[in-house]
């Protein structure tokens, strides 16, 4: 356990403070006062300024003019000093023909401490009020550790003032003497707006730091190093507007879907715009296109017959040479929430952003369907923030639903934190000297008893991670009892909840407190049970937020079915309470609510797992996963399946369950809730399958726990060449007798007795039928299986097809190998070198043979004698010429112990120009 802390992993469980105040930008000369003369500043390009509202390039930076005019400084660009700021005379700037990405010229910056800032003055690229433009550029960097290299835009109004809520900065760049391409938007919805304005920068860390974020240790800055850039363009785009017909577009069905667009354009080019709906996997569903007329085009496309899911509509404008503009939305289309039935487990951490647009994130919530909230405490508490503001009608509004609701004190337990002396008093004092505080703990304290202890950092930015906040083992408890009498003043009987990271082992809590756990995405969907075993479940109360893959790395699809196996693991599991952070967001200037793909997927899950409990796993075949979710009524079952080892978004073969699941017609059920009937074929059902789960409702229960109960015993069976006894068993789930016939099949080389049983079970009873089975020296070791056919008499006849599994190995030893060429040691390349790596795990010590056997070469052994318990041996083979010999083949390997128990394994040689260079060693593993 970390030493003595509880991890305010606030951000992770979603909390983050109030929006940060954007700080004044440095001032910017304009052009009457401030343009730079001839001399080291270089001179002001005249022929660049000037407004053509016809154009689409309205102006290049492209630093050529080096080649005429001798200057340092480019065209129309001043060095920007403010010493108080991080920007000091240090380090030098000049225009260079020694890189660049086109021409021969750029414009490079060489450190020598501090930042660097070149920008454009005011009157240089005037702008039109209600233009929407693009700034693009390239940057290289070389030599930098901590600093790191950007382009900024930023509208200034006619008064030559800065407009902030324009700014528009590229991400921070550290290319490693790469050229990469940097792009900034920005969005002409100012009135004033007459000009528009570039900067250059290579920032240190003090600068790099968005405003106000604490950073933990000391900021190192680099004393040298360099940053280059080159042809920066301002384009003018084409105003693109994308709306829906619904808040936070998302659409609930039966009402359809409607996709509103506009494109305008002031200048006099031809345009084609193109219009293409995709769905999370990235299909198109629906294109169209459009010549445009001159000025403006509207319109508005019905999305009847869309089923539910997450989409993206994208629009595209060009002219006759390129892409010109482009917008996107995401919307989603869900189905009308069902009624709770009994055990909801699924609830939602609301931001603080989300809470400030109140109306909108109501009806979010509601499509949610979820059966708990967490919501942050609003700084300051004020008209707006308390119980007659936003907070207040959210708050109604859920309690109304019967969500249990907790609420979060960043802001008061992180003061509370910082107390050298903790009690009752002072926590108490604390608590009365915040201004509306009293009234918000009066109106909701008997009916909120939660309360999360969450000291996250007042100036985190909105959305961003905040820093951790370390209260020591000593310090915890204290304070949680101090808030804990506190807030029985106004809430009786209340509940602190404890912030905690999944990583780390829970502290000691006294009752009836509990924690809100944050899982993670480097924690495996199928870790999940091995960490919850940890929880102190159900002795406190526990919350879980399941965080979700990056979406700047990982696609729609990855995302989603990563979210869903960590709902299904933390359900099996048995988790409480699972919430995720707010599944919508507002991203950048003008931009709409667009829901994120988890929106319509997490009230789904919600909907197929209220009230059922997981009751085993169906053995159906190799790579896929079979769950059986039982619920409350004898009638209630159903299968929640998916494939493995294909990619999420690859275009692989699909794998199929195929085996009868009812008497009847089944529905499958996708992860956002549509239905698709499956009737079977010649009594079997196939349900396609992907990395997707999908759900398989209206199985037969009576017919899938016999289906799920046939196994052989023992499921082990040692890897050696004689007769292995065992067992079939069989259970009767029906509340009558059943009768029928097994008949068994074995794979190739193997011989199994009797073949054919023939069965007859009481109600509710167990049988198990003797068979015997012998199997080649040569079986690979691993999972195997046998294939059972049954015609079974029971409410009605059924015949049916299971597989068998059982496991061939060899206790006490692992075993590992892997190839590789042999020329990294001088000899020749062609010579394949095969090593295998034995372990004893055992309490015993073992006498093994190692062993290699393949198509054209001679079988080699090698001892491996007294392999002590926790012991490891290396047996290296070389195979001359075995590059080219076993290219493309599989080669038969293992061990075999002494007494004549094997382990067979097969390691397959592709062929080697594929994967490796001659003369240089490469490896594989089987």
């Amino acid at each position: 356990m970390v030493q003595g802390s509880i991890l305010a992993v606030v951000a992770a469980i979603g909390i983050v403070g109030p929006p940060a105040v954007a700080q004044p930008a440095a001032t910017r000369p304009s052009a009457a006062k401030s343009a730079p003369g001839p001399g080291p500043e270089g001179p002001v390009d005249t022929e660049a300024v000037g407004l053509s509202s016809l154009s689409r390039l309205l102006h290049r930076f492209d630093f050529e003019e080096a080649q005429r005019a001798p200057y340092t400084m480019p065209f129309n660009f001043y060095r920007y000093l403010a010493p108080d700021q991080g920007f000091p005379r240090f380090g030098h700037m000049r225009l260079t023909n020694e890189v660049a990405h086109e021409g021969r010229w750029s414009f490079e910056f060489a450190l020598d401490g501090g930042s660097m800032s070149a920008r454009v003055p005011t009157a240089v690229i005037p702008v039109l009020p209600g233009g929407d433009y693009r700034v693009t550029g390239w940057i290289r960097t070389d030599g930098l550790t901590h600093a790191r290299a950007r382009l900024v835009a930023q509208l200034h109004d006619v008064r030559h003032d800065p407009i902030p809520s324009s700014r528009a900065e590229s991400p921070l760049l550290q290319t490693g003497g790469d050229w990469r391409r940097v792009s900034v938007e920005l969005f002409g919805d100012y009135q004033d707006a007459a000009d528009l304005v570039i900067e250059l920068e290579l920032l240190q860390p003090q600068q790099i730091s968005p405003r106000g974020e604490r950073v933990d240790g000391p900021r190192l800055d680099d004393v040298t190093g360099h940053a280059w850039f080159d042809d920066v363009t301002v384009w003018q785009q084409p105003r693109i507007e994308i709306s829906t017909n619904a808040p936070g577009n998302v659409v609930t069905a039966p009402e359809v879907a409607t996709l509103s667009v506009l494109v305008r354009d002031p200048t006099d080019e031809q345009l084609t715009a193109r219009l293409r709906i995709e769905d999370l996997d990235g299909r198109p569903l629906r294109q169209t296109a459009k010549i445009l007329p001159q000025g403006s085009w509207r319109t508005a496309v019905m999305l009847d017959g869309t089923d539910h899911g997450w989409y993206r509509a994208v629009v595209e404008v060009r002219n006759d040479e390129q892409e010109v503009g482009r917008r996107s939305l995401d919307f989603a289309v869900v189905p009308a929430r069902q009624p709770r039935r009994l055990e909801n487990r699924f609830g939602v951490v609301i931001d603080a952003p989300a809470v400030n647009e109140a109306d909108v994130t109501r009806y979010l919530v509601q499509r949610l369907g979820v059966s708990s909230a967490l919501l942050p405490l609003p700084e300051p508490i004020d008209e707006e923030s308390g119980p007659a503001g936003p907070l207040g009608r959210m708050s109604e509004d859920l309690i109304e639903r019967d969500v249990e609701l907790t609420i979060a004190l960043p802001s008061i337990s992180r003061d509370l934190a910082t107390q050298p002396d903790l009690d009752a008093g002072k926590v108490l004092e604390a608590f009365r000297n915040r201004e509306g505080l009293r009234d918000l703990l009066m109106r909701y304290g008997l009916e909120v008893p939660r309360w999360l202890l969450a000291p996250s950092e007042p100036s985190a930015a909105p959305g961003a991670l905040g820093s951790a906040v370390l209260i020591p083992d000593r310090t915890l408890g204290p304070l949680i009892a101090a808030l804990a009498q506190a807030l029985s003043e106004f809430v009786p009987e209340p509940v602190v909840l404890v912030p905690w990271s999944a990583e780390y082992e829970p502290a000691a809590l006294p009752a009836p407190h509990g924690f809100w756990m944050s899982v993670p995405t480097f924690i495996q969907p199928e870790s999940l049970a091995e960490y919850a075993s940890h929880w102190p479940i159900p002795e406190r109360p526990v919350h879980t937020t399941l965080q979700r893959l990056d979406a700047r790395q990982h696609t729609p699809n990855e995302r989603v079915i990563d979210l869903m196996l960590r709902a299904l693991h933390g359900w099996r599991a048995g988790l409480p309470r699972m919430a995720i952070t707010t599944p919508w967001s507002r991203r950048g200037h003008r931009a709409a609510i667009v829901p994120d793909p988890a929106m319509p997927v997490w009230p789904a899950l919600a909907d197929r797992l209220d009230g059922r409990r997981f009751e085993g796993e169906l053995p159906v075949g190799d790579e896929i996963n079979a769950w059986i979710l039982a619920g409350p009524g004898p009638d209630d079952m159903s299968l929640v399946a998916w494939s493995e080892g294909m990619g999420a978004d690859g275009p692989g073969d699909r794998m199929e369950l195929r085996m009868l699941l009812a008497g009847g017609r089944v529905e499958v059920v996708d992860a956002f809730g549509n239905r698709r009937a499956v009737e079977p074929l010649n009594g079997t059902h196939v349900v396609q399958l992907g990395p997707r789960p999908v759900f398989v409702e209206g199985v037969d229960p009576r017919l899938t726990r016999f289906r799920a109960g046939l196994e052989i015993n023992p499921a082990y069976i040692a890897a050696r060449h004689r007769m292995h006894e065992g067992e079939l068993v069989l259970n009767n789930p029906w509340n009558d007798a059943i009768t029928g016939t097994v008949r068994l099949q074995a794979p190739a080389g193997w011989r199994i007795t009797p073949r054919i049983h023939h069965f007859s079970i009481a109600p509710r009873e167990q049988a198990r039928l003797p068979i015997s089975l012998v199997f080649s020296q040569r079986v690979l070791t691993g999972r195997a299986s046998l294939e059972a056919h049954v015609e079974l008499a029971a409410d009605r006849e059924y015949r049916l097809r299971a597989r068998l599994d059982m496991e061939i190995g060899m206790r006490d030893v692992e075993f590992a190998a892997h190839w590789r060429l042999a020329g990294g040691d001088g000899t020749d390349a062609d010579d394949l070198i095969i090593e295998q790596h034995v372990t004893n795990t055992g309490d015993e010590v073992l006498n093994l043979v190692a062993y290699l056997s393949g198509p054209g070469i001679a079988r080699q052994r090698r001892a491996v004698g007294g392999l002590q318990p926790g012991q490891t041996a290396m047996r290296s083979f070389r195979v001359t010429g075995g590059a080219l010999l076993l290219a493309g083949t599989d080669v038969h390997i293992g061990v075999i112990e002494q007494g004549g128990a094997r382990l067979n394994r097969v390691l397959s040689i592709p062929q080697i120009g594929d994967v490796a260079v001659a003369g240089h060693p490469q490896s594989q593993s089987p």
